[in-house]
C-alpha cells in the first residue's frame, strides 16, 4: 500500500484490510474495542491499519446516511441529462454549475444517450399531499 499520492490498488491489500474495510462500509461507527477481537487482532495493530487505509486513500471520508422521510425528503429522484456541446471546457462549467445544486448527491458521467445521471433527494410535491 503506497501514499494517497502514489498508486493504489484493491490487489495490493491483504484479507485483513479488506475485513476492516468491509467493517467500516457497513458501520463506520464500528467501535474500534469489538473490531480487533472480530479480527482476532490487538488494538493497536488495526488502529495502524486504519491510519494507513485512510493516508493511502482508500478511506476518503466516514459519513452519516440519514433517512431521508425523517428529514422531510421522502423521494429520490435519478435525471438523465445529455448536453448539446460536448468539449472539456463546457462539461467543466457543467460540473461546477451543478455542484452548487444541493438536491444532487450524486452525479455520473455515463456513456450512450445519456451524458449524465443525477441522484438527488428531494420533498414531496404539494399536489401529491
Amino acid at each position: 500500500m503506497e501514499t494517497a499520492k502514489g498508486k493504489n490498488n484493491f490487489k495490493d491489500l491483504d484479507e485483513v484490510d479488506i475485513q476492516i474495510l468491509k467493517h467500516l462500509q457497513q458501520n463506520a461507527k464500528f467501535d474500534i474495542k469489538q473490531l480487533p477481537d472480530v479480527l482476532n487482532m490487538t488494538k493497536t495493530p488495526v488502529y495502524k491499519r486504519i491510519i494507513a487505509l485512510e493516508e493511502a486513500g482508500f478511506i476518503t471520508r466516514y459519513v452519516a446516511l440519514l433517512d431521508r422521510k425523517l428529514v422531510g425528503l421522502p423521494l429520490m429522484v435519478f435525471c438523465a441529462v445529455s448536453l448539446s456541446v460536448q468539449n472539456a471546457e463546457y462539461i467543466a462549467e457543467f460540473n461546477k454549475q451543478v455542484k452548487d445544486i444541493e438536491e444532487i448527491i450524486e452525479c455520473y458521467l455515463i456513456g450512450g444517450v445519456s451524458d449524465f445521471i443525477f441522484k438527488g433527494d428531494c420533498k414531496r410535491p404539494e399536489k401529491w399531499e
